[in-house]
């Protein structure tokens, strides 16, 4: 009995996720038709599901740190600082990944992006404390560091840092906050 309750859950865990492998056919690029089991009868029906609305994927990162720190205070945008290297393949990887998210790229849109290569900013990479690669670091608009994600990591947890971020800075940082503290 355990057996097989094991190999149907196992079963319906790598449905689920796909074996851990993105797909390139995205729900938001196809409507989805689904079965759903109606309450007063034992037949089913399908229902469409519409597909999100399509966002241009993409995130356009700055690659100057002080501008871009200067932009964000002027505009009151958090900064999403982007730090990896040419040389580190879960670096490469995300680079390819999440501007192709259609929510980390709209999210991306109220933030000042900036990609800094590591062997190019190591004084920068010292003052953040960077210490792996990737690392990506959301910090209120005068640098104040909210959140520091290290390491290769999903799409979906980006996007949903990067919205408490927003949140934060909605909340607490006015647009000309205090100096930078690291």
């Amino acid at each position: 009995m355990f057996r097989r309750f094991a190999s149907f859950t196992m079963l319906v865990l790598v449905a689920s996720t796909g074996c851990g492998q993105a797909s390139s056919d995205t729900a938001s690029s196809r409507a989805l038709v689904r079965e759903v089991i109606l309450p007063s009868a034992s037949a089913t029906a399908p229902v469409a599901i519409a597909p999100a609305p399509s966002v241009p994927a993409g995130i356009t990162f700055l690659t100057d740190y002080d501008a871009a720190l200067t932009t964000a205070r002027q505009e009151g945008k958090p900064l999403f600082l982007f730090f990896g290297a040419q040389w580190c393949t879960h670096t490469q990887r995300m680079v390819g990944e999440l501007p192709a998210d259609p929510v980390v790229a709209k999210l991306a849109g109220d933030f000042v992006c900036v990609r800094l290569d590591v062997d190019a900013a190591p004084k920068l990479c010292e003052e953040y404390r960077v210490r792996a690669y990737p690392t990506l670091i959301l910090a209120a608009p005068g640098g104040v560091v909210l959140q520091r994600l290290t390491g290769l990591q999903a799409s979906r947890d980006v996007a949903l840092e990067m919205s408490a971020a927003l949140t934060a800075v909605a909340n607490r940082f006015p647009a000309t906050a205090g100096t930078i503290q690291r």
